[in-house]
């Protein structure tokens, strides 16, 4: 698994042989396929989810590092702490 199928697909996210690999087979319904009409719908909200996930994810992630890196000022002026404030509420 390349960098960014690890970071696209999580571990235990997604597998491409359960799903039957990368672009295999078509993507609608088969003509006479009434049982795979849901079979798109059901990909598009996965991928949905899993966008979704990831994203949130990240920005977990990402909300850590700033808390760290808030951590490690020792000091700040008047003016300083009004705009970390102003910054902090613009994150949330």
């Amino acid at each position: 698994m390349n960098l960014s199928e690890q970071l696209l697909f999580p571990a235990g996210s997604y597998d491409p042989i359960e799903d039957g690999g990368y672009g295999s087979g078509p993507i609608g319904p088969s003509p006479g396929d009434g049982d795979r009409a849901g079979t798109v719908e059901s990909t598009v909200e996965r991928g949905v989810q899993l966008v979704n996930e990831w994203l949130l994810a990240v920005a977990d992630y990402l909300s850590g590092l700033v808390v760290a890196q808030l951590s490690k000022i020792r000091k700040l002026s008047p003016t300083g702490k009004m705009q970390l404030l102003v910054d902090l509420n613009y994150l949330r």
